[in-house]
């Protein structure tokens, strides 16, 4: 094989150009940040003010934004935008590496890794074609659900003990987030985890996986109460808003 096609054969083996395209979507995304301006975003702006009120909603995202959004910067148009994009790429990344390893070892899947984690991230970024530049609730949610699955799938593969409780414990946390952000979403990813438990682990053990998800959520329950939103509130503001929209 001469010097040329050895060069063709690796420009275009598949995972380079898949992970060419991601650098090249992502590249464009990043040049693209600052640019533009959404009718959305005011509404979701002022909500990251920390003594901006907040009236009753089903979902509690502009309080979980406030709590990762230092004092300094919560009237920043641009670090809204820049850390949904390092939220986005941090989570799909993970989601893809850790979903890949799962696979791979509990079924055997044959498949490019770097192609397969370039797919992910690449339909992750579907999410830039809608909406706002700046991170919503929508956004948020499907950050989570990546954090989410990725720690949940990283509990499952962990062979010891104080790993898996950890990683469960992690799950928890974004689990909670899930179901605070957006109800009904995230209660389908709790019926998901539950399900997949059930079915994965039919012998005596699916009882200790499923009493170590449920303390896993009531720690991350635990945890939300106490740093981002009283229990109390989001519950008042849920009922309030039920009973509004009905």
């Amino acid at each position: 094989m001469s010097v040329s096609n050895k060069l063709l054969d690796i420009v275009f083996r598949i995972e380079y150009l898949i992970i060419a395209t991601v650098a090249l979507v992502y590249g464009m995304i990043l040049f693209y940040i600052p640019n533009g301006i959404s009718c959305d975003e005011g509404y979701y702006l002022m909500g990251y003010l920390q003594k901006q009120e907040l009236g009753p909603m089903v979902n509690d995202f502009h309080n979980i934004v406030r709590f990762i959004t230092p004092d300094s910067l919560q009237d920043n148009v641009m670090f809204f935008r820049y850390l949904r994009f390092v939220l986005d790429f941090v989570s799909a990344l993970l989601f893809g590496l850790i979903s890949y390893k799962w696979l791979s070892q509990k079924h055997g899947f044959v498949f490019n890794k770097a192609a397969y984690v370039g797919f992910i991230m690449l339909g992750a970024s579907i999410a830039y074609t809608y909406t706002t530049a700046t991170i919503s609730f929508d956004h948020l949610q499907h950050i989570i659900y990546f954090f989410a699955i990725s720690f949940f799938l990283a509990s499952d593969l962990a062979t010891q003990r104080l790993s898996k409780i950890i990683l469960q414990l992690f799950t928890g946390c974004f689990l909670t987030l899930a179901i605070t952000n957006y109800l009904p979403s995230g209660l389908l990813l709790l019926f998901v985890f539950v399900f997949f438990t059930v079915v994965n682990y039919p012998d005596k053990s699916v009882i200790s996986k499923l009493i170590l998800l449920i303390f896993s959520l009531l720690a991350g329950f635990l945890l939300y109460h106490l740093s981002i939103n009283p229990l109390g509130n989001y519950i008042d503001n849920v009922s309030t808003s039920m009973k509004v929209a009905s």
